[in-house]
């Protein structure tokens, strides 16, 4: 029996609209073009240490943002790292905390363990990449290399452009090309650095820096998900668009050269190089979601609607969803 919904992406979006839909006592399918679950909320392990390399906390600004986090909190899949970080002009400056009052939560055991406990017990069709989005007779159908799939509505979740390419052999007039083409994302570098010893940062081991290089940099000991040192550096966008090409050990190499005043770089153990080509969105989508039904319902949700970032993506998720059911009654 054909699912009522398959939602392409199982990250967070896709876990919100999940769950909206199943409230509604919708059929779902899930599908994933990786082998885990997450997107960027990702964790990798390195010898004894662990660091998020993907997103490094999110805040909950939101009442409904707020009652999720309170629900998560309860179930000790996240805890609050601190309610600010150390802010710098430049990498030079002293280490100062400066605190808003806004927790920052992590996952108790890293993002990747976070996800991995929301999507328990249920069941995702994994490494599965959907080539191409067409309408049927009677909905849509989703074709991966070796198969295909049907169903009444789509609900797609993956970076827009990646979600658009999908879509491009729907014949007659796409709007939602005209709609959300104008969505952009900037890419972002990163190094996770194995460090000898003690943290070189100070409590609570988060510093974001205006400079026009490094956005952040994380320490995942303090953070609470790592047993040794292990660093992460984030690269600007504009940064990591101009050396998007260069190799993964040239790209480490020059983060940790930039991040140098802040590190004894005779700690430095081994750098691990990371790549995120749709990290954040600058140009985005003003609602929480768009949603069409010509042919048949179709929506697109993620970080690039709304308020973006991880409560964004959230929200985004959970609206897509409720258009959804409403374009299927």
């Amino acid at each position: 029996m054909n699912p009522d919904v398959i939602i392409v992406g199982a990250g967070l979006a896709g876990w919100s609209a999940n769950r909206e839909l199943e409230k509604h006592g919708l059929g779902t399918m899930v599908v994933e073009k990786s082998r885990g679950v997450g997107g960027r909320m990702a964790t990798r392990r390195l010898n004894d240490g662990r660091a998020d390399h993907g997103t490094q906390f999110f805040t909950a600004r939101s009442q409904s943002m707020r009652e999720i986090a309170k629900e998560w909190e309860g179930a000790k899949y996240i805890r609050n790292w601190s309610n600010g970080f150390i802010q710098l002009e430049n990498l030079e400056q002293e280490q100062h905390f400066q605190g808003d009052g806004h927790p920052r939560y992590v996952g108790n055991a890293g993002m990747a363990p976070l996800m991995k406990n929301l999507w328990k017990g249920k069941t995702i069709e994994k490494e599965t990449k959907i080539n191409a989005i067409v309408p049927g007779k009677e909905g849509w159908i989703l074709r991966t290399e070796t198969n295909h799939m049907e169903t009444r509505a789509v609900l797609l979740t993956p970076p827009v452009p990646q979600s658009l390419d999908m879509l491009q052999n729907v014949p007659g007039e796409r709007l939602w090309e005209k709609d959300l083409s104008s969505i952009q994302y900037d890419p972002c570098l990163a190094v996770m650095i194995e460090y000898e010893g003690e943290s070189p940062l100070q409590v609570p081991g988060g510093i974001q820096t205006k400079d026009p290089r490094i956005q952040f940099i994380g320490c995942n000991q303090q953070k609470g998900i790592s047993e040794t040192c292990v660093l992460t550096v984030h690269a600007e966008g504009e940064w990591s668009r101009e050396h998007w090409n260069d190799s993964g050990e040239a790209f480490a190499e020059e983060l940790c050269r930039i991040a140098g005043p802040l590190l004894d770089r005779e700690k430095v153990l081994k750098l691990h190089p990371k790549r995120w080509r749709y990290a954040k969105p600058v140009h985005m989508y003003p609602n929480h979601s768009r949603s069409y039904d010509d042919p048949y319902p179709l929506a697109f949700a993620g970080d690039a609607f709304g308020e973006g970032k991880v409560e964004g993506a959230v929200l985004s998720g959970k609206d897509a969803a409720k258009k959804i059911v409403s374009l299927l009654q």
